[in-house]
C-alpha cells in the first residue's frame, strides 16, 4: 500500500485533534485511545472503510521509521482511589 505524504496533514479520527503528521498519528492513536470503542469508519488515509481504526492505521499505514514494537523499558503507572463508605474519605495509591 502507498503511504500518503509526509508533509499532508490528517485529523484523529477519535478527537478530531487536527494537523497530525502520519507518524504522530502512527503514535498518538493507541497511546491516546487504546480504549476506545470500536467503531466503522473509512480511513482518511486510504478511503477503506474499517471496523478498527487502530489497527488499520498500524497494520496499513505503520510508517517504516515507527517501530512496531518498541524496546526497553515501560514506566506504566496507576492510580487507584478508593473511598470508604462510612465518611466519604477518599484513600489515593499510586501502583507503579
Amino acid at each position: 500500500l502507498a503511504q500518503p505524504s509526509s508533509k499532508t496533514k490528517y485529523a484523529c479520527l477519535y478527537c478530531k485533534w487536527p494537523s497530525f503528521s502520519l507518524e504522530q498519528l502512527c503514535i498518538h492513536v493507541p497511546l491516546y485511545h487504546t480504549n476506545e470503542q470500536e467503531f466503522s469508519v473509512k480511513c482518511n488515509l486510504c478511503q477503506r472503510p474499517t471496523h478498527n481504526y487502530a489497527v488499520h492505521l498500524h497494520d496499513e499505514h505503520n510508517p517504516e521509521q515507527h517501530p512496531r514494537s518498541i524496546a526497553g523499558p515501560l514506566y506504566a503507572f496507576s492510580l487507584v482511589v478508593c473511598r470508604r463508605k462510612r465518611d466519604n474519605c477518599f484513600l489515593v495509591v499510586q501502583e507503579s
